[in-house]
């Protein structure tokens, strides 16, 4: 199905005409990501099915039934972002939100309805009913619940998610205390609180190409020939340079280098001149965007869950841009447009696997009733990443390895992109794992909570019945 998948991304992009930029990779990773997250919810679910003693047809029906509500929530959160993005977005942030709606589309349609189906057909024809093997689940784990056997392997293993989230929140916090005080040093030395690209800070790139190859150092021995000694330079391949600074040149003086460049190179260098105004408008469009798509899935969470899930999962995303952010301060990277597509993924992705976590917590706290006490949260948050933590680990360790792969074997002038997403990732299984539940659990334990009308009871006299196991009948 992945393959499917990619197939039919690309075909689109190219039936679009459009063209892949980093922020489209971006959106293409945090798809691919998507893509194994839904397929291992799914599994992940009719494996616990079927360690409570169902049959294989029944344990594929109920799984794929419980695992749909998580699975469409975090999609449609994504989908939110990204239609908010498209409408209100421009340039870079419009190309993400364009590749982020593809890929939820694509997902839906290929990893949800295609994949349930085919897996329905296979079940249908009755092969798998004795093969509890196939979803890498061994027949002694199974309960036999026709000699009155109970479930007896859960498939987890138990973890004080709650107890331990304190040492994550403290290591977040010394970071962030890090960064800030770097920050403020920087800034006494004149050199800024954040070292911001000429995207935000206004400024001239100059993309120096040639049909040879070049080096930093040639396109820099020759701008210093011509007596401009404040660019910094990256290379970009073996035919091509960016050579950037923080001073904006007029139109003749831009027009004079770019020839004398020419007569050297034997090509035209590219240029991108941003004034103040612009860099300003720029940083003032993206807070705005990420502020208005916040808003947008802190609602929608609120209504299809309650508006302490919704708080958590606002937490966890500020944790994981600010995390990034904090690192690009300490290390000093340039914040650019391409970092600003790299949180737009983040966020993305951090929903995703804390509407799976909260799904399952909602799913638990159905059959808790009375007064619960903190402890009792904090076990309904241990029980449910118990049982989650498969799903969100596979899935991460599944969309890692692309990324570590670019960061290790990709250009140099995709580093700074490649390292935030790494780090954000990271940041964004942590918190989904450990500071999205742990926010729950302290408003749960510190508000006055109303439950809300429990949904109908699900048609479980009917489903029990059919667990029984009958020689001849049904083994």
């Amino acid at each position: 199905m992945l393959v499917a998948y990619i197939w039919a991304v690309f075909g689109l992009y190219s039936l679009m005409g459009a063209v892949f930029t980093l922020s489209g990779i971006g959106a293409l990773v945090l798809g691919v990501g998507m893509t194994v997250d839904v397929n291992i919810i799914d599994f992940e679910r009719i494996r616990q099915e079927l360690y409570k003693g169902r049959s294989v047809p029944n344990a594929v029906r109920e799984g794929q039934t419980v695992s749909f509500s998580a699975i469409f929530d975090s999609q449609f959160t994504t989908f939110i972002t990204a239609l908010i993005m498209y409408i209100w977005g421009n340039g870079a942030v419009k190309g993400f939100a364009t590749m982020l709606i593809i890929t939820v589309i694509m997902t839906m349609v290929l990893n949800v309805a295609l994949s349930r189906f085919l897996l329905k057909l296979v079940v249908d024809s009755h092969v798998a009913d004795n093969h509890p093997e196939w979803f890498a689940v061994k027949k002694e784990q199974i309960p036999d619940v026709s000699k009155g056997q109970s479930q007896f392997y859960t498939g987890t293993h138990h973890f004080d998610f709650a107890g331990k989230s304190k040492f994550v929140i403290r290591a977040a916090l010394t970071i962030f205390v890090v960064a800030i005080g770097l920050g403020i040093f920087h800034t006494a030395k004149g050199d800024g609180f954040v070292k911001l690209g000429i995207d935000f800070a206004s400024g001239t790139k100059l993309t120096v190409t040639s049909d040879h190859a070049i080096t930093t150092e040639d396109v820099q021995k020759e701008m210093e020939t011509l007596g401009y000694k404040d660019f910094a330079y990256q290379s970009s391949g073996d035919n091509s340079v960016y050579a950037t600074t923080t001073k904006t040149f007029d139109t003749d003086e831009l027009t004079t280098l770019k020839a004398n460049l020419k007569d050297v190179f034997g090509e035209e260098p590219g240029d991108n001149v941003v004034t103040p105004v612009v860099g300003k408008d720029l940083v003032r469009n993206a807070i705005i965007l990420t502020i208005v798509a916040w808003i947008a899935m802190l609602a929608y969470i609120t209504i299809r869950y309650e508006w302490d899930y919704a708080l958590g999962c606002l937490v966890a995303l500020f944790h994981d841009v600010f995390m990034v952010l904090a690192l690009f301060m300490i290390a000093r990277f340039e914040i650019n447009t391409e970092l600003i597509s790299v949180l737009l993924t983040i966020i993305g992705y951090s929903i995703n696997n804390s509407i799976i976590v909260f799904d399952r917590i909602r799913e638990n706290m159905e059959n808790k009733k009375g007064n619960l006490k903190a402890e009792d949260y904090k076990k309904v948050m241990n029980d449910s990443l118990d049982s989650t933590i498969k799903m969100s680990l596979y899935g991460s360790i599944t969309t890692l390895f692309p990324v570590i792969f670019l960061l290790f074997m990709g250009s140099n002038a995709i580093f700074t992109f490649n390292f935030a997403m790494l780090v954000g990732l990271i940041a964004g299984t942590f918190s989904s794992l450990f500071i999205a539940p742990s926010m729950w659990v302290f408003l749960r334990s510190h508000t006055k909570h109303k439950d809300k009308k429990k949904p109908k009871a699900k048609k479980e006299n009917k489903e029990l019945l059919d667990e029984y196991t009958f020689k001849g009948i049904n083994a």
